[in-house]
Formats: structure tokens, C-alpha cells, sequence
């Protein structure tokens, strides 16, 4: 079955402009040395692809994007630009897209997908719903930052902290990237805190609720200590290997707790 998609030529990136757009990049080989066949490469573009096309069709999705390269096929070897307009062509893409608007470029293939109104509407309300758990996440995590920042002692650290948490909070892009940001925030003030006042502060200063969140980054920080030694680094944040293993951190975490109460018996006593 012959193609009746329009080709044409030019800059590929104002395709991205195009409304309720899927971008799907087949440039693997960037990704580090292939651990498959290059055939079994190739039949995964074709899985992809068509599972693309599928998923955008149920969630009411109007194009997809294949950013498949310019490289062309010769004998024995066949490229990712063939196999995507291979399957344009084939009768299994058939169901999902409108050949006549789709779009062929030596660079992409832009695949016009099929109306699907019910699919549509699901879609946007699973993405209200994920908003509102972001937003959720969001809140916690902003107010998880700053008290650690509080924790820190210095008023000019914590001044600037929630500054930055205030800006990143109201700012108008993208509430997986905010998330993420505070997210990494948490995690670095914690090892901070960890390696400068020593995991007890970190285990004791918290409520149990937090406790238990502040537990596991203490772990992971202490397997990054062990990894970057191993690899012969200097860790960004020093955390004793001991809380990496499960007996020793239930020991130093006893010790900790042992510590913080005779730090605070002697602090009454004065």
C-alpha cells in the first residue's frame, strides 16, 4: 500500500509546535555501546513505533513525532528512517493514523493520529489528576526544604533557601521539573546536614514521620560514600559506611539517640 503522506523539507523543529504532539527519538546509539544485535534493534524501532501510534490513539493524542535520523538504508542494513516509514505504509498502522495528513521529512516522520474524543477526554482528566498529586508533592517537599534549611543554623542560608523555594514554587514551567528540583534539594540538604552535624541531628531533629523519609536518605548517602571511594573519589558529602548496612545502622542509630540525650542532659543541667 502506497504512502499518501506529504513530504517535505526544511527545519524539522517546527513540527514540535503542532498541537497534543508525542515526540518519540530513535537516536539509541547515543544512549552507549548497543547490547543487542543491530536486527533486534531494529525490530524494537518497529515495536515502539507502533505501540507510539497505538497510545496516541487511545489517549486521544492528534500527532506523533518520530525523530528517526537521517541515515539511509543499503543492502543488509536497514535504518530507523525505513523502518518507521515501512510501518506508515504497512495495513497495521492503519487503524491509528490519517495517511493523507501525515507528514514524510528526510529528518522525522510526523504521524497524524485518528480522532478519539472519548480517549481525549480520559487522557486530561488522568493529567488533571496527576497535576493535583504534583502540587501535593510539591507542597511537601517546599515545606521539607526549608525546614531543613532552618536546621542549618546559618539565617542567611535559610533567608536564601526560601527565597529560592518561594521563586521555584510560583514559578510557571513545568511542575515535574519543580518537583524534581525540590527533590534534589531535599536530598543534598539532607546529606549536608548528615555530614556537618552528624546523623543523629538529622534523626532527632524531625518529626517520626520525617524520621523515617530522613532514614533512608542517610542509607543511600552512605552508599554513595562507599561508591565514590571505591571509585577512587572524594564523596561530595562524608556519611559514615555504617549506616549503609541494616544491623549497623540500627547500632549507630542507637548510639546517635544515646548521644543527642546526653547532649541535651547536659544543656538543661547548665
Amino acid at each position: 500500500m502506497a504512502t499518501s503522506a506529504k513530504n517535505e523539507s526544511g527545519d524539522w523543529t517546527r513540527y514540535r509546535t503542532l498541537p497534543e504532539l508525542v515526540e518519540v527519538d530513535f537516536h539509541w546509539s547515543e544512549e552507549g555501546p548497543r547490547q543487542e544485535s543491530y536486527y533486534e534493534a531494529m525490530e524494537d524501532v518497529y515495536d515502539v513505533a507502533l505501540d507510539s501510534l497505538k497510545t496516541a490513539f487511545e489517549n486521544g493524542r492528534r500527532y506523533v513525532l518520530f525523530r528517526h535520523g537521517h541515515s539511509t538504508s543499503r543492502p543488509g542494513q536497514t535504518t530507523a528512517r525505513s523502518v518507521v516509514r515501512g510501518l506508515m505504509r504497512s495495513k497495521e498502522a492503519t487503524p491509528y493514523i490519517i495517511r493523507s495528513q501525515c507528514i514524510q521529512h528526510y529528518a522525522v516522520f510526523v504521524a497524524a493520529i485518528r480522532p478519539n474524543p472519548e480517549g481525549a477526554k480520559a487522557f486530561e482528566e488522568q493529567e488533571k489528576a496527576a497535576l493535583v498529586e504534583c502540587e501535593r508533592e510539591i507542597q511537601h517537599l517546599a515545606t521539607r526544604y526549608l525546614r531543613l534549611a532552618a536546621m542549618s543554623g546559618n539565617s542567611h542560608f535559610r533567608i536564601k533557601t526560601q527565597e529560592y523555594v518561594k521563586r521555584l514554587v510560583e514559578a510557571g514551567v513545568d511542575r515535574q521539573i519543580v518537583r524534581d528540583k525540590l527533590f534534589d534539594g531535599v536530598h543534598s540538604h539532607t546529606y549536608a546536614l548528615a555530614g556537618r552535624y552528624g546523623a543523629f541531628e538529622t534523626l532527632t531533629s524531625n518529626t517520626p514521620q520525617d524520621r523515617q523519609t530522613m532514614e533512608r536518605y542517610l542509607r543511600s548517602a552512605a552508599i554513595h560514600t562507599i561508591d565514590e571511594r571505591q571509585a577512587g573519589n572524594d564523596p561530595t558529602c562524608f556519611v559514615s559506611p555504617k549506616w549503609a548496612d541494616e544491623e549497623g545502622f540500627r547500632t549507630e542509630a542507637a548510639h546517635a539517640t544515646e548521644s543527642r540525650s546526653g547532649h541535651d542532659e547536659e544543656r538543661s543541667e547548665r
